[in-house]
């Protein structure tokens, strides 16, 4: 029997993912190493994620369409060169303005060559199973979040931060060049057929102009910018939240990765749940726990309950593939990649703004708790505006 290349797509991009996270789930570790040895505000040093993430989203419009024209291969490869060389760079760094320049403008570039070729390929190598193969793919980024906080912190611990960079530096060169090597696009009879398996029929393609004059456009995006807003708060902020109340660095670097564990446990039981369910329905049930997470977020005031929220706001980790899954779902493969750039940017410009705005709290007011409850009624926005969807998706199919 002869086996779909997508799944060597799904594997290649498994991997390429892992290693980047390097560059999306390690700033929070460096931020109190970097503000300690230079002086730096963390607003300020915050401001370097920001741009990645806005910037990112904002070029990933670009290469959403490069991939439709020319395939994954040439752009996750652009990836692994200057992420490789960021990571070799910032140890090396001694003014503020260097981190801007690597992490959040050479940072945007790299993400943006990234994450939306693989995100946009995959599924157009599957009809049949789509949401388990782009689960399977995606959840290198949860992998990633797991795996790198607590080894750059020990890296920091047992060397320095500049070797932990270093380090990192060599396995994004050789983690994600090599795989990107065997990233292809779907031939056309595959995308139009998928995997020689019986499929359900096919979704109706619309291109961006079409996509951008519904409802559901709007609404999608607007759940993608709020819940990358508080996501990528906790992601940069926890740690140093959490030493500020007397839990070690170690340990805060633990809770995150919890977090991260259980967002990966999150996106294995989606993988076998949504092309069942619908991506629309899951979404609904992750934004859920969300809600509750967030609700709890301005109680964490010790270990405890620091790992009982990171555990709660992980089963929000689908999102993750969902987000991709779901944009198959309302608009369609055909053209994919160009809407689901301007898709991400929503999640993106959110993701840009969350850090920046805690930074900047925590900056005036000296506590991160306004922003903490701030994310608490966000938190409860998101979920009704998941409803709203849901029904949206309903009226659509009848």
């Amino acid at each position: 029997m002869r086996i779909n290349y997508g799944w060597i797509v799904v594997a290649c991009s498994l991997v390429i993912l892992v290693a980047f996270g390097t560059l999306t789930g390690t700033f929070s570790i460096f931020l109190e190493p970097l503000a300690n040895e230079f002086g730096w505000e963390r607003g300020a040093l915050s401001a370097a994620f920001s741009i990645c993430a806005f910037l990112g989203g904002f070029f990933a419009i670009a290469t959403g369409r490069l991939t439709d024209r020319y395939g994954p291969r040439l752009l996750v490869t652009i990836t692994g060169i200057i992420t490789g060389i960021i990571m070799l760079c910032m140890a090396k760094v001694s003014m503020l303005w260097q981190v801007y320049l690597l992490w959040g403008v050479l940072g945007a570039v790299a993400m943006s060559c990234c994450i939306v070729p693989i995100s946009s390929t995959i599924p157009r190598w599957f009809t049949a199973k789509r949401g388990m193969a782009i689960s399977m793919g995606i959840i290198g980024m949860a992998l990633g979040g797991v795996i790198w906080p607590v080894l750059a912190q020990s890296l920091i611990n047992s060397f320095e931060w500049q070797q932990a960079f270093r380090i990192m530096g060599i396995v994004d060169f050789i983690c994600i060049i090599i795989p990107a090597q065997f990233l292809k696009s779907a031939p056309a009879q595959i995308q139009s057929a998928g995997a020689g398996i019986t499929e359900k029929p096919a979704i109706e393609s619309l291109t961006l102009k079409q996509s951008i004059k519904t409802t559901r456009f709007w609404i999608f995006g607007i759940i993608l910018l709020l819940h990358n807003f508080y996501i990528m708060m906790i992601l940069v902020h926890l740690v140093p939240y959490a030493t500020d109340t007397g839990i070690s660095a170690l340990t805060a670097a633990s809770a995150l990765s919890v977090f991260v564990a259980v967002s990966l446990g999150a996106q294995l039981v989606a993988a076998f749940i949504v092309d069942k369910l619908g991506g629309v329905k899951v979404v609904v049930f992750s934004l859920a726990a969300a809600m509750l997470s967030l609700l709890l977020l301005p109680f964490t005031i010790n270990a405890a309950l620091i790992f009982l929220f990171a555990v709660i706001l992980g089963i929000t980790g689908a999102m993750n593939t969902l987000q991709m899954i779901v944009a198959v779902e309302l608009f369609g493969t055909k053209y994919i990649g160009s809407v689901l750039g301007v898709v991400l940017f929503f999640g993106t410009l959110g993701g840009a703004l969350g850090p920046l705005f805690a930074g900047g709290i925590y900056d005036t007011a000296g506590s991160y708790m306004p922003a903490f409850i701030t994310c608490s009624c966000i938190g409860v926005t998101v979920f009704i505006l998941s409803l709203v969807l849901l029904r949206l998706t309903k009226a659509k199919k009848k």
